[in-house]
């Protein structure tokens, strides 16, 4: 039987300033300018929804920074899980307080019923 691969080794000092700041790896690239996002965001979706000790989004921070082209890869990748039918990532994220997801989501033109309906009726029952 095949074990499955090793899980990656957790940096202490990650660690520690997650615990102590609540910053996420997400929270530190949305404030440096010309940060790829994509990939910390497809590697855990959830941290968008994460809040530091000042109760700030990594959206939040990157605003704060005046990065608005890392609000947008925030943004965006919102957009896209919805456009690829993740619609338990976009669930998972409003039930998690991220309440920003739905301006960015009703930004979406020539959305199909069901992603109509998902925005418009499904997400408005979950607040």
């Amino acid at each position: 039987a095949s074990q499955p691969p090793p899980l990656p080794a957790v940096r202490e000092e990650d660690d520690i300033f997650v615990v102590e700041f609540g910053e996420t790896e997400l929270h530190r690239q949305a404030a440096v300018k010309d940060a790829n996002l994509l990939e910390l965001l497809r590697d855990n979706y959830h941290s968008i929804a994460s809040r530091n000790a000042d109760g700030k989004t990594p959206r939040d921070v990157a605003l704060d920074a005046g990065l608005q082209e890392n609000v947008e890869q925030i943004d965006s990748y919102c957009v896209l899980l919805l456009q690829n039918g993740n619609t338990k990532a976009v669930n998972d994220l409003v039930l998690c307080g991220y309440t920003e997801i739905i301006n960015q989501l009703k930004t979406i033109e020539d959305s199909d019923e069901d992603t109509n309906e998902f925005i418009n009726v499904d997400i408005p029952q979950l607040l």
